[in-house]
């Protein structure tokens, strides 16, 4: 069994639901899986409908979008400075804990994407 088969047995939920593309690069499989060990124990026993709807290559890193309680998320591009970057938006309400740590690690895994190579890693 390889890594994203381990990962989509594991994590399920992650996977289901409606999605646009989910494209996974093996240089950045180790990170993303402790992405997802991560934000599973964040949400512990209630997933609040969590999966992944995008994963992609986006200037160089990682993207991961993904939806929480029916929203859709973008995260804020913090790894290259793009005009208009700033302005994305979060589904995100202050004071929401979970919705700010689940950021939090998928912002810091696209990141670290940044300088990881997608091949080899």
């Amino acid at each position: 069994m390889n890594r994203m088969e381990e990962l989509r047995t594991r994590f399920g939920y992650m996977f289901e639901g409606p999605h646009i593309g989910l494209i996974f690069y093996a240089g950045w499989l180790p990170d993303f899986a402790r992405t997802c060990e991560k934000i599973a124990a964040v949400l512990e026993e209630d997933k609040r409908g969590f999966h992944f709807v995008q994963v992609k290559e986006k200037f160089g890193g990682a993207r991961y979008y993904y939806s929480l309680g029916g929203k859709k998320r973008k995260i804020l591009d913090e790894i290259l400075d793009v005009p208009g970057a700033s302005q994305w938006k979060t589904a995100t309400q202050k004071g929401d804990r979970i919705a700010e740590e689940i950021d939090r690690l998928i912002n810091a895994a696209q990141r670290q994407s940044g300088v990881t190579c997608m091949i080899c890693g």
